[in-house]
């Protein structure tokens, strides 16, 4: 141990004694050592001067001798040196620098034979030497060579030590008295700071305060020190709190947990791993496994242990442990815990049953299997989407719809798998942003040379942090055929009134105009030799008889005729093609023309049940100038207009007032997105009750054998969802009827 480390270990009483007397010591020999440099240049100073003041006297008084070179005179001289006891030599040497006279003690320095050339004070060999100059009226007579002993300096200078010592041990002595009363006052504070240290680190009581005996520094240390024990004790309550709530928050949990340093010792337990140990009143912490479990147990602890370490991440692993209830499943997990620095420091361990956990698993894997059958069993296609319209979900229907397996369609989009369904991705994003289920929609395509219509359902899925919808895909191919069957059944009994008053206003009038006309034109050739003979008998010609028959405009009322019958041809013509079976091939086409062609197929419908007649019937026409041609089913479009002018005419046939003459209002006009048609009669109107099931399949207000009930149910159907209109009626008892339609323009 070296002397810093001594110093070091010792009490901050005897440091501060030390550093005290080594502090006094340390100035007292500064100050000794200067006093003695002082003293020895003072002491130097006055003996030069005192020996220069000696020399001058013996030059003085040998003058004489070196003006007479008298070297007897001189010897006299010097030797009135022997008086003083530190003179030891001199020697007078004359102008040439010869000796002329010299004296000396025993054992005294030996003095050299001629002169030096220099002059002063010089110390050499534990002797001062002085050179002075012998001058007379500025004429330099010889030179006086003086040595005196430097004894007398050493006397000085141990007499000056003696005092210096005796004053440093004084000194020290009061130093040390005074420094042991003056340490006591500075270690006091710090002594008793550190007991009361002591006193907590041994204890652990963070309620002890140190006192604080001064206002200084060290007074104000005792102070800071007991605002940081205010704040470990709160930290360290804050600290048992914690620590409490932890073991309260681990000993609640329904899985084991514990904590192990990396020597293998539990650290922390909780309850449950208590229970299921069975060790309770034994205490766990401090121990291994070795301790608790048998060795191979152990060894399998262990060994998971250091396998966590060497991996330093999470590790689970399932075990299956004996249980009074039978065996239960366990997951044990095991992970590293790191310091600040990244350093592992322990290892943390939490197991959990989780028996009830996989038999909920084995029930959720049966029900989804059993759902997975139920929705692959669906007669419809189900297709899940998420929200960028990537599949999700893919059953039996729509692999078959499709000809992919649903693992190959999960993650593709939606108009690669299935192009023709594209469009409905818009109303996937409505479904998911509106969170209502989109309208059923038709898509129309072919497949295998013929036309098939599929029914889109779209909806959305948006719970749970999920976003998706559910498209479900029907094949209502055979229903749309139905309908067009019902369309043209429909159809056909509206042919079949018309065929009747055609039958009966056209057929017939038709054949007599006909035949008439042939007849008439027959009648004034004159290729035909009757003509000529008959007309002769009456005394005239066929020529004559032609000017005759065109100067009275007879032959103008012929080509009237033949007129006539083109217009009934023409009838018939647009009977025949609104009679064919319509393709549902839609194209653009205007309102108002498709509307007066209808009333004019209309106007030729006749009920000999019914007597109505639409030529007894007001029609009034009511068209915007700006409107559009709208793509639609044109022979549809007609039956729908058909059927309701059909209805309005019988209903207005029916009425009692007939005072009022049947009329009937068409009005066509368009806003910004649509086309509403209106057609309104003056008949007797219907109750509400009977308007709410108008358009109902089968509902009719006719006596039997007078109408199947359809007509408006497929009019309604031909415009909410072959054309994606709507369709409304109002009506008020005694005041009449009004149907509203509109399409929309795209």
């Amino acid at each position: 141990m070296n002397k810093r480390s001594v110093f070091i270990n010792l009490s901050i009483r005897k440091k501060l004694l030390s550093v005290m007397m080594i502090a006094s010591c340390f100035a007292m020999l500064v100050t000794g050592s200067v006093f003695t440099l002082y003293q020895t240049f003072y002491f130097n100073s006055q003996l030069a001067q005192h020996l220069s003041s000696i020399a001058e006297v013996i030059a003085n008084n040998s003058k004489a001798a070196l003006a007479f070179m008298d070297p007897a005179d001189g010897l006299d001289t010097l030797k009135s040196l022997e008086t003083i006891d530190s003179m030891t030599a001199a020697t007078l040497y004359d102008e040439q620098g010869a000796v002329l006279a010299s004296w000396k003690r025993d054992n005294a320095l030996a003095l050299p034979g001629t002169a030096p050339e220099w002059q002063g004070t010089r110390e050499r060999d534990g002797h001062i030497l002085v050179v002075w100059k012998v001058v007379e009226k500025g004429q330099i007579l010889g030179t006086l060579l003086m040595s005196s002993s430097t004894s007398e300096k050493a006397i000085f200078l141990k007499k000056s030590l003696f005092v210096i010592v005796l004053l440093f041990l004084i000194t020290a002595m009061i130093t040390f008295v005074l420094a042991q009363y003056l340490q006591a006052i500075i270690s006091r504070p710090v002594n008793s700071l550190a007991d009361v240290m002591t006193r907590i680190s041994e204890t652990q009581d963070y309620s002890l305060r140190s006192k604080q005996l001064s206002d200084d520094e060290l007074g104000q240390l005792s102070g800071f020190f007991n605002e940081m024990l205010d704040r470990v004790e709160d930290r360290d309550n804050q600290l048992q709190e914690n620590r409490g709530l932890l073991q309260a928050i681990i000993d609640n949990a329904g899985s084991v947990i514990y904590l192990k340093d990396l020597d293998g010792h539990y650290l922390l337990v909780n309850r449950r791993y208590r229970e299921v140990v069975a060790i309770h009143g034994e205490e766990i912490l401090g121990r291994t496994d070795y301790d608790l479990f048998s060795h191979e147990q152990a060894e399998k602890f262990v060994a998971l242990d250091a396998r966590t370490l060497a991996q330093g991440e999470l590790i689970e692993e399932e075990e299956v442990a004996p249980h009074a209830e039978g065996d239960h499943i366990y997951l044990s997990a095991k992970f590293p815990l790191r310091d600040a620095n990244g350093e592992i420091y322990a290892i943390c361990g939490i197991s959990t049953d989780i028996t009830e956990r996989k038999q909920a698993e084995n029930e959720l894997r049966q029900l989804r299997n059993y759902l997975d059958n139920v929705i692959d069993s669906m007669p419809s296609a189900l297709i899940g989407l998420d929200a960028e319209g990537k599949i999700t979900r893919w059953n039996h229907e729509a692999e078959r719809l499709s000809g992919l397996s649903s693992k190959e369609a999960t993650g593709c989009l939606l108009n690669s798998v299935l192009p023709q369904f594209s469009v409905q991705l818009e109303k996937v994003h409505q479904a998911i942003k509106q969170r209502q289920v989109q309208d059923s929609a038709r898509v129309s395509y072919a497949e295998d040379g013929r036309n098939v219509f599929k029914e889109v359902t779209v909806y959305p899925l948006v719970a749970n942090g999920i976003e998706g919808a559910v498209l479900r895909v029907d094949d209502v191919t055979e229903r749309v055929q139905i309908e067009e069957m019902m369309i043209q059944t429909e159809k056909m009994m509206s042919v079949g009134g018309l065929a009747a008053g055609m039958a009966h206003e056209i057929n017939n009038p038709l054949g007599i105009m006909i035949q008439a006309v042939q007849n008439i034109e027959r009648r004034v050739s004159q290729e035909i030799p009757a003509n000529v003979r008959v007309a002769e008998e009456c005394g005239t010609t066929v020529a004559v008889i032609k000017c005759y028959l065109e100067k009275r405009m007879v032959l103008t009322m012929i080509e009237d005729i033949r007129e006539a019958g083109a217009r009934a041809a023409k009838i018939v013509a647009n009977m025949l093609q609104f009679s064919r079976r319509s393709e549902s091939a839609t194209q653009y086409a205007n309102i108002p023309e498709l509307i007066d062609k209808t009333i004019e197929l209309a106007a030729n419908d006749y009920d000999l049940k019914k007597k109505f007649d639409f030529r007894h019937i007001d029609i009034k026409r009511e068209y915007a100038s700006d409107l559009p041609e709208i793509k639609l089913v044109v022979t549809e479009f007609e039956q729908v207009i058909l059927n309701l002018l059909k209805n309005s005419a019988q209903a207005m046939a029916e009425q009692k007032d007939i005072d009022r003459k049947p009329q009937i209002s068409i009005r066509v006009e368009k806003d910004m997105d649509s086309v509403h048609i209106s057609l309104q009669d003056n008949g007797p109107g219907m109750e509400k009750n009977v308007c709410k099931r108008v358009f109902e399949p089968f509902f009719t207000t006719k006596p039997v054998g007078s109408g199947t009930g359809l007509g408006l149910s497929v009019s309604y159907m031909i415009i909410t969802n072959n054309h994606k209109g709507s369709m409304e009626v109002e009506s008020v008892v005694g005041e009449g009827t009004v149907f509203r339609i509109s399409l929309p323009l795209v």
